[in-house]
């Protein structure tokens, strides 16, 4: 499964830089690179889960974790609307383009992370209300929003940082980091769901995402390495 993957984005990513750079604009080729990386991104944290769940839990595992993936990602959307603005600042594509961006990713950090932090609190706090609302049949979404909340921090530390590495050029390092999160997030829900349910996707979830994460701040010796 692996080696699929990989040989199939390998040859996306040849596709895009033998074929489109040449006729397409800059901007194409990235917009084409960061949708790349959104399907990925939505693919990899909630889509796989919820399709898993559906198999080897049940439709209520499922709805459960879908309203708790629904608040999670409500929550989360001021911050890629800022991510969204400050984006063409990362942009940087000379030799040491990377380091830049990331000095720009240590700057926002603490701004998104004072948000994520008083989110999770909310969410902590609101999700019996949110649940009183949805109905009571989802009654164990509390727990579940309550579990998924901490994605908000999670994620929140993790674009910036994968942010500096698409604008400087460095796409398929992160892709590539992608791929290998999602394959991980399948490995644990086949060990975790049958037997937890929602729970086991949920911390299936975490885990990945902080994997993730500790990839991306290892990133910079990935790339002295590669240029050595």
């Amino acid at each position: 499964m692996i080696y699929v993957y990989n040989s199939f984005y390998q040859l996306f990513f040849l596709i895009i830089d033998e074929v489109l750079v040449p006729i397409a604009c800059e901007d194409t080729v990235l917009v084409i690179r960061l949708c790349l990386t959104q399907y990925l991104t939505n693919l990899g944290v909630f889509d796989i889960d919820k399709t898993m769940l559906t198999k080897f839990a049940s439709l209520e595992a499922t709805g459960i974790f879908s309203v708790a993936q629904r608040v999670v990602s409500m929550v989360f959307l001021p911050v890629m609307a800022f991510l969204g603005a400050v984006y063409p600042r990362f942009v940087n594509l000379d030799n040491n383009g990377y380091f830049k961006s990331r000095r720009l990713a240590f700057r926002i950090i603490p701004i998104i992370s004072a948000y994520s932090l008083v989110a999770v609190l909310t969410v902590w706090g609101f999700a019996p209300l949110l649940v009183g609302i949805i109905g009571e049949e989802f009654t164990d979404a509390v727990i579940a929003i309550r579990i998924l909340g901490v994605l908000i921090i999670i994620q929140g530390l993790q674009y910036p940082f994968a942010d500096a590495l698409t604008g400087s050029g460095h796409q398929k390092i992160r892709t590539y980091g992608q791929i290998s999160i999602l394959i991980l997030n399948i490995v644990m829900n086949l060990a975790l769901i049958p037997n937890f349910g929602w729970v086991g996707a949920a911390w299936g979830s975490l885990i990945s995402q902080l994997v993730f994460l500790i990839f991306l701040c290892l990133a910079p010796i990935i790339l002295i390495r590669k240029k050595s």
